[in-house]
């Protein structure tokens, strides 16, 4: 059997090696080096190597304030990215150049199943590694 992971390197290889595009080429090169580094590190990517694209669901892993491990399904946000509705508690931070309240840097859990809230901030450690989703179960 032929490894998948394997399978898409090969494919995004090809298409990093015929592509002419510069847009598109970025952004294949991202994904074949992000895969690479994804077999080699078993899954595991460091935050320090490579951090997901903004917005894009990861599972996410921390040592919690009493050093258990935590992995949770998490978003990095890059600075200034994800225009966010002003909220004191939030602690959202203002742009002034553009007058925009956004979310602030960093590393936000997922929570799915609440009605007001999709996410909170990472605060009880630092994310250190991140992997990709796996896919959504079919049936």
């Amino acid at each position: 059997m032929i490894d998948p992971i394997q399978q898409a390197i090969d494919a995004l290889e090809e298409g990093r090696n015929n592509c002419e595009d510069g847009f598109a080429f970025t952004r294949i090169n991202n994904a074949f080096e992000a895969l690479c580094e994804y077999q080699k590190s078993g899954g595991w990517i460091s935050v320090d190597e490579q951090l997901p694209e903004t917005g894009r669901k990861v599972l996410a892993h921390y040592k919690n304030a009493v050093g258990k491990s935590r992995i949770v399904i998490a978003e990095w946000v890059k600075r200034y990215s994800i225009e966010s509705s002003y909220d004191e508690a939030c602690n959202d931070e203002y742009h002034e150049a553009d007058g925009t309240y956004y979310l602030k840097e960093g590393w936000y859990e997922c929570i799915d199943n609440w009605d007001e809230f999709t996410s909170i901030t990472i605060h009880e450690g630092e994310v250190d590694k991140w992997m990709p989703l796996p896919p959504v179960p079919t049936n």
